[in-house]
């Protein structure tokens, strides 16, 4: 009776062993260790520059993570390094098994970019108004310049021009993508360049989507008229006056 008791342990602990030797192995296997590191645009962001620089950067300052194994992983640390990069507006990290950690990333969208006399770079601006990280002017989105210190430094004038590009019609030649650039000006306000033909348009300072909706019918007369060299003063509540660039 002992031998059959003896037996059975016997038999037991050879399973267990056997056992525990084949986890062992296959979680101590090479095919536990991260060798995939995938950045993702999330499905809910659009595609752009800004996306490809996140991706480069981050292929880049986690590479260190191959290698490990994948239960090794802090995710709640990697995900705070990635939201601590200043282009990313959401992030989620998932490790998957068995050998794979996957970043996905909503970058802020540039809505325009500002350009400073101090640097030859330009600094992309999302539309809550977070300053991104400076990039090479070839590499910048479209959009409009914000040309002056005032807006890398002063939050409320980036804020209000920001205000300012939204309250712009959707379509036509006052539309966002037809401004090339704005200026701020203490007496003026804030000043559009409009392309083609570079018409300069004061839009003061508030009451944007009125002084829009006026500018853009004395900028549509203009072009039809073929009349260039022209300055639209949209500050008025009343009216709209049209002066030669030069004119006092």
């Amino acid at each position: 009776m002992n031998y059959k008791i003896w037996g059975k342990i016997a038999v037991a602990t050879g399973f267990i062993s056997a056992l525990v030797y084949l986890v062992f192995s296959a979680v101590t296997s090479p095919f536990f260790r991260v060798s995939d590191l995938d950045v993702q645009l999330s499905e809910d962001a659009s595609q752009g520059v800004i996306f490809n620089k996140i991706k480069d950067t981050f292929e880049t300052r986690f590479k260190y993570l191959r290698g490990r194994y994948v239960w090794q992983l802090d995710i709640a640390d990697l995900l705070t390094k990635v939201q601590n990069d200043l282009r990313v507006k959401e992030a989620k990290v998932t490790r998957i098994l068995p050998n794979k950690v996957l970043i996905s990333v909503t970058p802020y969208t540039p809505i325009a970019s500002i350009m400073t006399k101090s640097s030859d770079k330009l600094y992309p601006v999302a539309r809550d108004g977070e300053v991104l990280p400076a990039l090479e002017t070839a590499e910048t989105p479209d959009g409009p310049i914000l040309r002056g210190e005032i807006f890398l430094q002063d939050q409320s004038a980036r804020l209000n021009v920001l205000k300012l590009m939204l309250a712009l019609p959707e379509r036509g030649s006052l539309s966002l993508s037809q401004i090339s650039e704005i200026q701020f000006d203490r007496k003026r306000g804030y000043i559009l360049t409009a392309s083609p033909g570079g018409i300069d348009i004061w839009m003061g300072a508030e009451d944007f989507t009125r002084h829009a909706s006026q500018a853009q019918r004395v900028l549509d007369y203009l072009r039809t008229q073929q009349l260039t060299g022209r300055i639209i003063d949209a500050r008025l509540s009343k009216k709209v006056v049209v002066k030669l660039r030069n004119a006092p």
